[in-house]
């Protein structure tokens, strides 16, 4: 990479942050970093398909939004049982090719979520700009290859998988001057699959204390122990694990609540594993703080996860939190005192943890308090956004003094 200096510049970048651009097709924790970044002035643009983009309190001239895309998006919603993979595919390779043509010039680093980021990877390095391919999730050839075991385990076919997409996804890898990953987990599957560990910049995700932040409450000695699981009904989120590890407490001792939709292989694990009325279905974002308040402990038991922004709203609303290690568990959680990290895949493991917080709920709301705790000092987006930046200017200087 060839770093783009103008004559006296070189005085004035060293003073101030890197400007990024992000380019993203849908929203995940994207539009968190763009308005951290803007607080820095540190955002040179937000190329995006999500179409509620102009809704995010960015400024207006700063997002470049694909109204082609933003259609195909909420098209592709409303007919997701019909939708095919090939067409996921070429949404992705269309929007790809529009977002190289609409990079900010006056740019640092491209910050692209792989999948939508091909294109533009390869123009910002044109460019001489930093060229980092953010992956949400393992590695995409890790990914398949934990799910394919799980559904062989659990007797179903797995969902097929689109060898275009899996290989654009490499060239991603590739074509980055950085990948950047937000667990330790999703690090180790890259470092699995033969990448540099040079090449990976770490960032946990963080959270917003405005929409889900709690307060302390005092340990709740009555009535049963309220587990929660938060996120899609699924083999990919472990759920007939937490399923069989609650099985078999009475119910005057423990209740567990599961929120989200279903996938179809999640239907099925519930028609095998739910005892009753577990599945609430769906909550809006605007309930998810009076779902929080209402539980003691969240549990996420993902087979892979490329972290799990719920482990952070959880904690951030005082609820201490089980979450396998194949998740962003062992990036936040301190281990016994803010909750637990446990090896994926195992149902005794989540059972054993919360029989201790069963037979002592004061410990049980210790640990909530000290997760909220750890979640107001270092878990912010503005924490994150200087985190990322401050490893960007490392690698922007490291290539400037090489040349």
């Amino acid at each position: 990479m060839t770093v783009r200096t103008a004559p006296g510049a070189d005085a004035e970048a060293m003073s101030r942050p890197p400007r990024v651009t992000i380019v993203v097709g849908g929203r995940f924790v994207a539009f968190d970093t763009a308005r951290a970044l803007q607080r820095r002035n540190a955002l040179a643009g937000m190329v995006t398909a999500y179409p509620k983009a102009l809704r995010e309190g960015l400024q207006r001239e700063r997002v470049r939004l694909s109204y082609a895309g933003a259609v195909r998006r909420v098209i592709a919603s409303r007919v997701r049982r019909t939708q095919s993979l090939e067409k996921d595919y070429d949404d992705a390779l269309l929007f790809g090719r529009w977002a190289a043509t609409r990079l900010p010039d006056d740019a640092d680093a491209l910050h692209a979520y792989t999948g939508y980021a091909l294109e533009s990877l390869r123009m910002a390095r044109r460019r001489g700009q930093l060229a980092v391919a953010l992956r949400a999730s393992a590695h995409i050839q890790v990914q398949a290859a934990l799910m394919r075991r799980e559904f062989e385990e659990f007797g179903l076919t797995a969902p097929p998988v689109y060898e275009p997409m899996i290989e654009r996804e490499c060239e991603e890898y590739e074509a980055a001057d950085a990948i950047q990953v937000i667990s330790t987990f999703a690090r180790r599957s890259f470092i699995e699959r033969g990448v540099p560990e040079s090449k990976l910049i770490l960032t946990p995700l963080a959270v917003d204390l405005d929409e889900v932040g709690g307060a302390p409450r005092p340990a709740r000695v009555h009535g049963p122990l309220r587990v929660l699981f938060l996120g899609t009904i699924s083999l990919q989120k472990g759920v007939h694990y937490l399923l069989q590890a609650t099985g078999g407490f009475a119910a005057s001792d423990l209740t567990l609540s599961l929120y989200g939709g279903a996938t179809a292989d999640g239907r099925e694990l519930l028609r095998r594993y739910a005892r009753g009325d577990e599945w609430k279905g769906k909550v809006a974002r605007a309930g998810l703080r009076e779902v929080l308040a209402d539980h003691d402990v969240l549990v996420l038991a993902s087979v892979q996860d490329g972290f799990g922004a719920v482990i952070c709203e959880a904690m951030a609303a005082g609820l201490p939190v089980i979450a396998s290690e194949n998740t962003g568990g062992p990036d936040v959680i301190r281990d016994g005192i803010d909750g637990f990290v446990v090896p994926a895949r195992s149902a005794s493991a989540i059972r054993s943890r919360l029989e201790l917080l069963v037979e002592d709920r004061a410990r049980c709301a210790e640990m909530g308090r000290a997760a909220l705790e750890a979640m107001g000092h270092h878990r912010t987006w503005d924490y994150f956004v200087d985190d990322m930046l401050k490893q960007y200017d490392a690698r922007l200087k490291s290539h400037a003094a090489r040349g």
